[in-house]
């Protein structure tokens, strides 16, 4: 442990690397990683409400028709599983480092014991991108949430992938893929 010079606490690792410790004892990655939009995303899910939209796999997740989350604008489910995805669009732009306690507060309404577990900065298709993954029980069932949160200047997009505790490491590339699917339109491109 270490301590900046603005007095932000700090994890050093043996290997060189470091990483920013939070204040609820989560360790947030200093490296910036990157990733783009994989070759199997060729169908796209374009807001109603802003510049933001998904590239997805359609032989993997299909849209729901109905929806569960009255806040989401879409929601997904993977064909062959127990995966679920749900976007949550707005027209006001937020600061990408609030989205930690909003992300937790929207939550802690599914899951009253719900923690941050892993939280990166990340550029997805160009556009940053804060990654969180949160864990909690509603109702005697374990979850997991994935998911990603941005902003720019046409508003909000929360991505957020979610399955029971002990499923995630059957459904993460499967999330993955999806969450890296997430672009930026240009102005005035339609679908």
């Amino acid at each position: 442990m270490a301590t900046t010079d603005d007095g932000k606490r700090v994890v050093l690792h043996n290997n060189g690397k470091w990483e920013y410790k939070n204040d609820d004892t989560t360790a947030v990655s200093a490296e910036i990683k990157y990733y783009t939009k994989p070759e199997t995303a060729k169908t796209l899910l374009k807001s109603e409400k802003n510049n933001f939209a998904i590239w997805f796999d359609s032989k993997k997740w299909k849209k729901s028709k109905e929806m569960d989350n009255e806040d989401a604008e879409f929601e997904l489910k993977l064909f062959n599983g127990d995966g679920y995805a749900i976007v949550i669009t707005e027209r006001i732009e937020i600061d990408i480092e609030n989205f930690k306690e909003i992300a937790l507060e929207n939550a802690r309404d599914a899951a009253p014991d719900i923690v941050i577990e892993k939280e990166e900065n990340r550029i997805v298709n160009g556009q940053k991108i804060k990654f969180l993954q949160m864990g909690g029980s509603a109702m005697g069932i374990k979850l997991v949430y994935v998911g990603y949160y941005s902003s720019n200047e046409s508003g909000t997009i929360q991505l957020i992938c979610y399955t029971g505790k002990n499923l995630l490491k059957n459904y993460l590339k499967d999330f993955e893929d999806l969450m890296n699917g997430l672009v930026v339109m240009p102005e005035g491109e339609k679908q």
